[in-house]
């Protein structure tokens, strides 16, 4: 998720369901574009489906979109701790705001007028006039 403007944080506010099993904060890193989280005393459970939701601020540029891809390890207690697997996700499709493809992860537009129009509703002397841009 690199591109954003979302500064360095050991923090960065997160939400999930079920809720705060990831606690309520991970480690964001602007430049790689990572999160990293750790998952609550307990664990996950097998055949359970998880959502984890955080806020990006954008970046200044248009962007095509981002892979994201989730890892982990899991802590062993001794020195090797065993990795899982690498997994690019998928996104939903959908247009958000009249952008198709809009919903996918990190794809940014400049926002721009399509339609340069503007008119008046009564060219008359001394009458309320009604200017419209579209």
């Amino acid at each position: 998720l690199t591109g954003t403007r979302t500064p360095d944080t050991g923090a960065l506010g997160v939400t999930s369901f079920p809720s705060n099993v990831f606690g309520t904060g991970g480690d964001w890193s602007m430049t790689g574009g990572t999160l990293v989280l750790t998952v609550a005393a307990g664990g996950l459970s097998a055949d359970t489906s998880y959502t984890v939701s955080f806020m990006l601020r954008n970046g200044d540029d248009a962007r095509s979109g981002a892979t994201v891809s989730i890892s982990g390890s899991v802590d062993s207690g001794g020195v090797d701790n065993a990795p899982v697997e690498s997994l690019d996700l998928t996104s939903g499709p959908g247009d958000m705001l009249a952008v198709t493809n809009g919903a996918s992860p990190l794809l940014l537009v400049v926002p721009l007028f399509s339609v340069k129009n503007v008119g008046q509703s009564l060219p008359l002397v001394d009458a309320s006039n009604t200017i419209t841009v579209t």
